[in-house]
C-alpha cells in the first residue's frame, strides 16, 4: 500500500507540472487527480503523432495525439488507454513518462512547451455530469484486451484512444462524434501522411466517415481543463 501511496504521489506531482506547462495562465496548486478524469496527450514526435496533431486542434489550441481514461484499481489510479498493443490499464506515472523530455518547441499559437516537462493535460467533467464517471469506468475495465483500431472505423471489436473513451461515456451523450478529416487546416487535399497510412492498410482514406480524436473531446463543453 505504501508503495501504491508514493507512485499516486509521484503522478500527481508530474500531473501538476504538466498543467502548468499547457496551461500557465490557470497556475492552480491544488489539482488532484481523481477516478473519471480524462487526460490528453502530446505524445514525443514522431510519424504517426504528427500526423495526428497537423489534422486536429485541441483545448487552448494545442496538439494532443492521445487521451486516457483515469480508473480506480484497489488503493491505485491507473490510465485506461487504447494504444498498439490494444485497450490496457497503465499505470499513471508511467503514461506521464511516456511524453518524455523534449527541447522547447513553437506549437500552434506561437506559444511554446518548454523542455523537460511531460505535456499532459487533465480533463474534468463538468459536475452536472459527473454521475456518468462510474458507468464510464466500468465500460472501460469491459474493454480491457480489445485491438487497437489502426483504421480508425466505426463498427468493430477494435478500439482507438478517443474512440474509447467516447464509448465509455456513451449511453450518457458526454462526447460526440463528428466527420473526420484528414485535410491540413486550409489544404483542399488529404495530406500525404494520411495517404501513405492508409495506402498500407490497402483501404482508401475514411474521409467524412464519423469518428472522433483526442483534440475535440478537450474542446468538449462538458468539461473543464483543469
Amino acid at each position: 500500500m505504501e508503495s501504491g501511496k508514493r507512485n499516486l504521489e509521484i503522478a500527481i506531482t508530474g500531473l501538476l507540472i504538466a498543467s502548468a506547462v499547457l496551461f500557465p495562465s490557470c497556475n492552480r496548486s491544488d489539482i488532484r487527480l481523481q477516478e473519471g478524469d480524462i487526460l490528453f496527450q502530446d505524445l514525443l514526435p514522431d510519424t504517426f503523432s504528427n500526423a495526428i496533431e497537423s489534422v486536429t486542434s485541441g483545448a487552448g489550441n494545442r496538439n494532443f495525439s492521445h487521451c486516457g481514461l483515469v480508473v480506480r484499481k484497489g488503493n491505485s489510479l491507473y490510465v485506461a488507454e487504447a494504444i498498439g498493443e490494444g485497450v490496457c490499464l497503465t499505470p499513471v506515472d508511467s503514461f506521464l513518462a511516456r511524453s518524455g523530455e523534449r527541447p522547447s518547441r513553437k506549437v500552434r499559437g506561437g506559444t511554446y512547451v518548454h523542455g523537460g516537462m511531460p505535456t499532459v493535460a487533465v480533463g474534468r467533467l463538468l459536475p452536472e455530469y459527473m454521475e456518468a464517471v462510474p458507468h464510464a469506468c466500468k465500460k472501460a475495465e469491459g474493454y480491457l484486451g480489445r485491438p487497437y483500431d489502426f483504421p480508425f472505423l466505426p463498427g468493430d471489436s477494435a478500439l482507438y484512444c478517443s474512440e474509447l473513451i467516447y464509448e465509455c461515456f456513451r449511453e450518457y451523450g458526454i462526447f460526440h462524434n463528428s466527420p473526420m478529416t484528414f485535410r491540413r487546416p486550409g489544404e483542399s487535399s488529404i495530406s500525404e501522411e494520411w495517404t501513405e497510412y492508409y495506402g498500407k492498410l490497402g483501404l482508401p482514406v475514411p474521409e467524412g466517415v464519423p469518428g472522433t480524436n483526442p483534440g475535440a473531446l478537450s474542446r468538449s463543453e462538458k468539461l473543464r481543463i483543469l
